[in-house]
C-alpha cells in the first residue's frame, strides 16, 4: 500500500499539470541564430545564445509575460509579431528564429 501511495504521489509530481505550474512565466524572443551560433567566436564558452542564458547581443525579448501554462499564447504572439512584411525585411527567417522562454 505505501508503494501504491509513493507511486501515485511522484505520478503527480511529475505530471505535465505540476510541471506547468511550475515554470516561470515565459517571453517572446526573436535572435540572430546566424551571427550567434554560426559567426560567434564565444560559442564555446557562452553556449547557444537562442536557447540558454536569457537576452544578449543576438537575443532579444518582445512584448510582455505569459503565463507559462498557457505558452501557446506566447508562441501565437511571436508569430503574429514577426509575421509582417517589416519585420521579415528587418529580421528575416534565414538569419532570426521566433520562440518562447523562461529565461530572460
Amino acid at each position: 500500500m505505501k508503494k501504491l501511495l509513493m507511486t501515485l504521489f511522484f505520478s503527480f509530481l511529475f505530471s505535465e499539470s505540476v510541471y506547468a505550474f511550475l515554470k516561470k512565466d515565459v517571453k517572446a524572443y526573436l535572435c540572430n541564430y546566424q551571427e550567434g551560433i554560426f559567426n560567434n567566436p564565444d560559442l564555446g564558452k557562452t553556449g547557444d545564445p537562442c536557447m540558454e542564458g536569457g537576452p544578449s547581443k543576438y537575443k532579444f525579448y518582445v512584448g510582455g509575460k505569459f503565463d507559462a501554462k498557457k505558452e501557446d499564447d506566447c508562441m501565437e504572439f511571436i508569430e503574429e509579431y514577426s509575421d509582417t512584411t517589416e519585420m521579415l525585411r528587418k529580421y528575416p527567417t534565414d538569419a532570426w528564429m521566433i520562440g518562447c522562454d523562461s529565461n530572460w
